[in-house]
Protein backbone atom coordinates (compact mmCIF):
# COMPACT_ATOMS: atom_id res chain seq x y z
CA UNK A 1 0.00 0.00 0.00
CA UNK A 2 1.23 3.50 -0.66
CA UNK A 3 1.14 6.34 1.83
CA UNK A 4 -2.34 7.75 2.39
CA UNK A 5 -2.12 11.55 2.18
CA UNK A 6 -4.60 13.63 4.13
CA UNK A 7 -6.05 16.49 2.10
CA UNK A 8 -6.06 19.53 4.38
CA UNK A 9 -8.05 21.61 1.91
CA UNK A 10 -7.70 25.34 1.37
CA UNK A 11 -6.49 27.45 4.27
CA UNK A 12 -7.66 28.75 6.62
CA UNK A 13 -10.93 26.79 6.94
CA UNK A 14 -9.84 23.61 5.08
CA UNK A 15 -12.52 23.89 2.39
CA UNK A 16 -12.44 20.94 -0.01
CA UNK A 17 -10.26 18.80 2.28
CA UNK A 18 -10.90 15.45 3.92
CA UNK A 19 -13.42 15.38 6.74
CA UNK A 20 -12.23 14.21 10.18
CA UNK A 21 -13.31 10.61 9.69
CA UNK A 22 -11.62 10.28 6.27
CA UNK A 23 -8.45 11.88 7.63
CA UNK A 24 -8.32 9.43 10.56
CA UNK A 25 -8.99 6.43 8.31
CA UNK A 26 -5.95 7.47 6.23
CA UNK A 27 -3.82 8.07 9.34
CA UNK A 28 -4.74 4.67 10.82
CA UNK A 29 -3.95 2.99 7.48
CA UNK A 30 -0.52 4.64 7.51
CA UNK A 31 0.15 3.50 11.09
CA UNK A 32 -1.01 -0.05 10.31
CA UNK A 33 1.36 -0.22 7.34
CA UNK A 34 4.27 0.88 9.55
CA UNK A 35 3.39 -1.64 12.26
CA UNK A 36 3.05 -4.43 9.67
CA UNK A 37 6.50 -3.60 8.29
CA UNK A 38 8.19 -3.19 11.69
CA UNK A 39 6.68 -6.34 13.22
CA UNK A 40 6.84 -8.43 10.05
CA UNK A 41 3.25 -9.57 10.64
CA UNK A 42 0.07 -8.36 8.94
CA UNK A 43 -2.05 -6.73 11.63
CA UNK A 44 0.95 -6.68 14.01
CA UNK A 45 0.33 -4.62 17.11
CA UNK A 46 3.45 -5.11 19.25
CA UNK A 47 6.62 -3.41 18.15
CA UNK A 48 9.84 -5.33 18.79
CA UNK A 49 11.81 -4.26 21.86
CA UNK A 50 14.71 -3.59 19.51
CA UNK A 51 14.32 -2.70 15.86
CA UNK A 52 16.31 -5.16 13.71
CA UNK A 53 19.44 -3.88 11.96
CA UNK A 54 17.90 -4.81 8.59
CA UNK A 55 15.09 -2.34 9.27
CA UNK A 56 17.34 0.54 10.30
CA UNK A 57 17.62 -0.27 14.01
CA UNK A 58 20.40 -1.48 16.24
CA UNK A 59 19.02 -4.94 16.95
CA UNK A 60 19.38 -4.41 20.67
CA UNK A 61 17.82 -2.56 23.58
CA UNK A 62 21.19 -1.93 25.27
CA UNK A 63 24.12 0.24 24.21
CA UNK A 64 26.57 -2.67 24.48
CA UNK A 65 24.37 -4.91 22.35
CA UNK A 66 23.84 -2.18 19.76
CA UNK A 67 27.59 -1.56 19.46
CA UNK A 68 28.21 -5.28 19.03
CA UNK A 69 25.44 -5.73 16.45
CA UNK A 70 26.62 -2.72 14.45
CA UNK A 71 30.29 -3.68 14.66
CA UNK A 72 31.21 -0.58 16.63
CA UNK A 73 33.91 -1.05 19.22
CA UNK A 74 35.54 1.25 21.69
CA UNK A 75 38.98 2.42 20.66
CA UNK A 76 41.55 0.25 22.40
CA UNK A 77 39.17 -2.65 23.04
CA UNK A 78 40.51 -5.63 21.12
CA UNK A 79 43.30 -3.47 19.71
CA UNK A 80 47.01 -3.36 20.42
CA UNK A 81 49.91 -1.02 19.68
CA UNK A 82 51.69 -2.09 16.51
CA UNK A 83 55.10 -0.80 15.43
CA UNK A 84 54.72 0.11 11.75
CA UNK A 85 57.97 2.11 11.48
CA UNK A 86 59.41 -0.19 8.83
CA UNK A 87 56.29 0.00 6.64
CA UNK A 88 55.45 3.73 6.94
CA UNK A 89 57.03 6.83 5.40
CA UNK A 90 56.69 10.52 6.07
CA UNK A 91 54.69 12.36 3.39
CA UNK A 92 52.86 9.24 2.17
CA UNK A 93 49.07 9.04 2.54
CA UNK A 94 47.54 5.93 4.08
CA UNK A 95 43.87 4.95 4.54
CA UNK A 96 42.37 3.40 7.67
CA UNK A 97 40.81 0.24 6.22
CA UNK A 98 40.27 -1.50 9.58
CA UNK A 99 36.60 -0.55 9.86
CA UNK A 100 37.33 0.87 13.35
CA UNK A 101 38.97 4.02 14.66
CA UNK A 102 42.74 3.74 15.10
CA UNK A 103 45.20 5.94 16.98
CA UNK A 104 48.46 7.00 15.35
CA UNK A 105 51.51 8.35 17.18
CA UNK A 106 54.71 9.31 15.34
CA UNK A 107 58.12 10.35 16.72
CA UNK A 108 60.64 12.13 14.48
CA UNK A 109 64.21 13.32 14.96
CA UNK A 110 66.86 14.46 15.18
CA UNK A 111 65.66 17.73 13.65
CA UNK A 112 67.60 19.87 11.19
CA UNK A 113 66.78 23.14 12.96
CA UNK A 114 64.74 24.79 15.69
CA UNK A 115 60.97 25.04 15.20
CA UNK A 116 60.74 21.90 13.06
CA UNK A 117 57.29 20.41 13.59
CA UNK A 118 55.43 17.29 12.44
CA UNK A 119 51.84 17.55 11.22
CA UNK A 120 49.35 14.69 11.15
CA UNK A 121 47.04 15.31 8.18
CA UNK A 122 43.67 13.58 8.42
CA UNK A 123 41.29 13.99 5.48
CA UNK A 124 42.77 17.41 4.71
CA UNK A 125 42.84 18.66 8.31
CA UNK A 126 46.25 19.26 9.91
CA UNK A 127 46.97 18.39 13.54
CA UNK A 128 50.22 20.00 14.68
CA UNK A 129 52.52 18.10 16.96
CA UNK A 130 55.20 19.48 19.26
CA UNK A 131 58.07 21.50 17.82
CA UNK A 132 61.83 21.26 18.25
CA UNK A 133 63.32 23.86 20.57
CA UNK A 134 66.72 23.40 18.94
CA UNK A 135 68.45 21.60 16.08
CA UNK A 136 69.19 17.96 16.78
CA UNK A 137 66.17 17.46 19.04
CA UNK A 138 63.73 14.57 18.94
CA UNK A 139 60.16 15.78 18.77
CA UNK A 140 58.00 13.98 21.33
CA UNK A 141 55.27 13.06 18.86
CA UNK A 142 52.28 13.96 16.83
CA UNK A 143 49.24 11.80 17.38
CA UNK A 144 45.58 11.54 16.63
CA UNK A 145 42.62 9.26 16.13
CA UNK A 146 41.82 8.24 12.56
CA UNK A 147 38.22 7.43 11.66
CA UNK A 148 37.44 4.35 9.54
CA UNK A 149 37.98 5.16 5.86
CA UNK A 150 39.95 8.34 6.60
CA UNK A 151 43.16 9.20 4.79
CA UNK A 152 46.16 10.18 6.93
CA UNK A 153 49.80 11.15 6.56
CA UNK A 154 52.57 12.78 8.60
CA UNK A 155 54.65 15.60 7.13
CA UNK A 156 57.44 17.78 8.52
CA UNK A 157 57.32 21.58 8.41
CA UNK A 158 60.04 24.23 8.89
CA UNK A 159 62.97 21.92 8.15
CA UNK A 160 63.54 18.20 8.16
CA UNK A 161 63.59 15.27 10.54
CA UNK A 162 63.70 11.55 9.80
CA UNK A 163 61.05 9.14 11.00
CA UNK A 164 62.11 7.61 14.31
CA UNK A 165 59.00 5.57 15.17
CA UNK A 166 55.44 5.11 13.92
CA UNK A 167 52.99 3.30 16.19
CA UNK A 168 49.33 2.56 15.54
CA UNK A 169 46.70 1.29 17.97
CA UNK A 170 44.75 -1.12 15.78
CA UNK A 171 43.45 -4.65 15.74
Amino acid sequence: MSKQNINLGTAPAGAGGDDRRSAWVKAISNFNELYDWLTGVAGGSNLPAALPVAKGGTGSSTAAGAKSNLGIGDIGVGQSWQDLTSSRQLGVAYVNTTGRPIQVTVLVGPTSAANVSPFLNVDGKSLRGAYAASAGAYIPSVNGIIAPGASYSVVIANGSAPLFSWLELRG
